[in-house]
């Protein structure tokens, strides 16, 4: 009801009520005192319900100006540049964002490479990753001067932190940069008897090698056919061979996208070879993960799913070396918030399925997005 309405209204009960009195004071009505006070008091009801409903309309008003009114609709499949007001209540009222209900899903995607940034717009992210990992072997120890059956206990910790920038390019592409860092701190423990008869234990920290690279949109979704982005980056091979670096590699891969509100389903494979150097050449790795993300909320976002990697033998002067191939399956789960109009906070933990992989691991990433001519 607008306030004109309310205007009109105020003018014709106390119009109304001088016609009921007049009314009242035939002598027709023998009940006619009773009803004019009975009248007179639905009418005092009725001011002070128009007058809380003018009070409700005015602070609805206020309200929708401080969040800056209603948000543009978005194109389902299509990363937003531009980002509303999140999901708030005041004075009891639910107040939704249409834009920020999709956001941190969608800054799920792109995180995960399933979504392209638009074109002009970048993303800034800062990740750290903490994997842990114990392997027990089965040995042939030397003990008082004889040889006897043990066992080696090797435990791992890896702590990696890397810089990414992706920056979206015309034609429904992105640019690619990942710039990582690690620390790996290995202890190794023979036993014996079930008692500790040596243990060694060595750090090594280096920067690993950087990974340029490039996607581009191949399909849109329509009906049962999902988004399609194909992949294709180069390891400079600038890292650290301690470490498993220092030897250049190629990547091509296809990640795939179907939405079937309210999950997004993800997949993605890729393929990766290694060049040979100073007669060593890594094995290739096929890679092949499966996701499911679900908007929990207009800022929140959960993920689950699958990550394994298949590693080939390493070959060494053209031989291949036995016990270097293996594979490791990990199921990630994972959370995403919105922190800020521009900044998104991820956490994720890994769980190891395989010898091959870390017995688990935990990570959180901040990507921040800007426009690049803004």
């Amino acid at each position: 009801m607008k306030s004109d309405d309310f205007t009109c209204v105020q003018w014709l009960l106390p119009i109304a009520a001088s016609v009921l009195l007049g009314m009242a004071g035939s002598p027709a009505s023998a009940e006619a005192p009773a009803l004019t006070t009975a009248l007179l008091r639905k009418l005092d009801e009725r001011d002070a319900s128009i007058l809380e409903l003018q009070e409700r309309v005015a602070e609805l008003e206020r309200e929708r100006a401080a969040s800056g009114g209603s948000p543009k609709p978005r194109t389902s499949g299509q990363a937003s540049a531009t980002h509303g007001a999140p999901l708030s209540v005041r004075a009891g009222v639910l107040q939704v964002d249409e834009a920020a209900a999709e956001r941190a899903l969608e800054r799920s995607l792109t995180q995960s490479g399933a979504l392209l940034l638009p074109a002009g717009v970048a993303e800034l992210q800062f990740s750290a990753r903490y994997d842990r990992t114990e392997q027990s072997t089965p040995a042939l120890l030397l003990q008082d001067g004889q040889i006897s059956v043990g066992s080696i206990d090797s435990r791992r910790n890896d702590y990696t932190a890397s810089l990414s920038l992706r920056v979206g390019m015309p034609l429904d592409s992105q640019l690619e940069l990942t710039a990582p860092y690690r620390s790996s701190h290995q202890s190794a423990v023979e036993l014996f008897d079930g008692a500790t008869s040596l243990e060694t234990r060595s750090r090594v920290s280096a920067a690993e090698d950087v990974t340029v690279g490039v996607a581009k949109t191949l399909h849109r979704e329509q009906n049962w056919v999902p988004d399609i982005i194909g992949r294709l980056s180069w390891n400079a091979g600038n890292g650290s061979a301690t470490l498993g670096g220092g030897f250049n590699r190629v990547r091509g891969g296809l990640t795939l996208l179907k939405r079937l509100d309210p999950l997004v389903f993800t997949g993605n494979l890729y393929l990766e070879t290694a060049m040979e150097r100073n007669g060593v050449r890594p094995g290739s790795q096929t890679g092949l993960s499966i996701a499911a993300l679900l908007a929990a909320s207009p800022e929140t976002s959960l993920s689950a799913g699958i990550d394994q990697v298949v590693s080939r033998r390493t070959r060494v002067d053209g031989v291949r070396v036995p016990g270097t191939d293996q594979v490791s399956s990990m199921l990630m789960l994972g959370a995403t918030t919105v922190i800020s109009r521009h900044s998104l906070l991820s956490l994720s933990v890994g769980i190891g399925l395989t010898r091959g992989a870390p017995d688990y691991s935990i990570g959180v990433s901040v990507p921040v997005r800007f426009g690049l001519f803004n």
